[in-house]
Formats: structure tokens, C-alpha cells, sequence
């Protein structure tokens, strides 16, 4: 979904635990679409505290709670990716899980998990856990291997142009 005008009209319908995959552009996001024949190059799961939105991702070497409204800045589309097998509150528990300091990712310490990597620690944290991302590598494998526990909201790429299912 373009962002220009599709963030401003789903901020408020974008839930604690979504997952926001995102198209960005500059050398590192082409390449990342190139080589993984994917449409998106970037995950992150979103945090809501206190009606502010954040995008909990792991960016170079830690793992950041940036601003959502500012992390669109850099990304020409994105869509979302729900989580709809689980309760709110078991999702929630998610988020704080993965975000909490004795577990294995730690707020800006140093951690070299890719986005997909770090997205899937987060939907492990899930009970049950998701298991149809289990070999997930990269964004783009949070759509073609969605199953019925996730639904997928403002895609608009051109999944013929990109990988497929094996």
C-alpha cells in the first residue's frame, strides 16, 4: 500500500503485535529484493504504548523501538501481516516477551538477527507457537507462506513478478 495515503487512514486500525512488512529503497533494499526475489526488504513488529506506535525491528546490529510515523518515512509501501489464530492478550504477551531484558533480544544491545529472524523470535513467543514460518528467511516469506492464523492486510504488490512457493 502506498504510503503517502494509506498510513494516515490504518494507524488506527493497526493492532499491538502486527507485523509491518516493509519496501524501502536505496542500494541495500535492492539488493535485498533482487537476491530474495522479494516485493518487501524489511519486517517489524508493531508496539503500541500509550497511543504511540512503534516498530520494534532489528536494524544493523541491535535490536530498536523506533516511531512507526517516522519508519514509514523511509519505505515507499508496506503491508500488514495480523496475527488472527490468537487472543489480543496472548499476542500482547508476544510483544512483551520479546521485548523483556532476560529474554534473547535486548533493547538496543547488540544482536545480529535479520528482520525475518527476529520476527520469527517474536511469533515463537506465540502459544502455540507459528509454525508456518519455521524457515522463514525473509519478509517476503510472511506472505507466500501465510496460513490461516495470519491475515494479510493492504498487499499490493505483484506477487507473479516475485518468488513462489516451492
Amino acid at each position: 500500500m502506498a504510503l503517502t495515503s494509506a498510513y494516515p487512514e490504518l494507524r488506527e486500525k493497526i493492532n499491538n503485535g502486527d507485523i509491518i512488512l516493509f519496501r524501502g529503497i536505496g542500494i541495500r533494499a535492492w539488493l535485498t529484493q533482487y537476491f530474495d526475489k522479494s516485493y518487501y526488504n524489511h519486517a517489524g513488529v508493531v508496539f503500541i504504548s500509550n497511543e504511540r506506535y512503534f516498530s520494534l525491528d532489528s536494524n544493523a546490529d541491535k535490536i530498536d523501538p523506533l516511531f512507526l510515523s517516522h519508519k514509514m518515512k523511509k519505505y515507499t509501501h508496506f503491508c500488514i501481516v495480523r496475527p488472527v489464530g490468537w487472543y489480543q492478550f496472548e499476542i500482547n504477551d508476544a510483544v512483551r516477551k520479546i521485548m523483556h531484558k532476560d529474554e534473547k533480544v535486548n533493547l538496543h544491545k547488540k544482536d545480529k538477527a535479520s528482520s525475518a529472524q527476529f520476527i520469527r523470535r517474536y511469533l515463537n513467543k506465540l502459544n502455540p507457537p507459528a509454525t508456518c514460518y519455521e524457515n522463514s528467511n525473509t519478509p517476503w516469506d510472511f506472505i507466500i507462506y501465510a496460513d490461516e492464523k495470519f491475515k494479510i492486510i493492504g498487499d499490493d504488490s505483484d506477487k507473479a513478478k516475485y518468488r513462489k512457493l516451492e
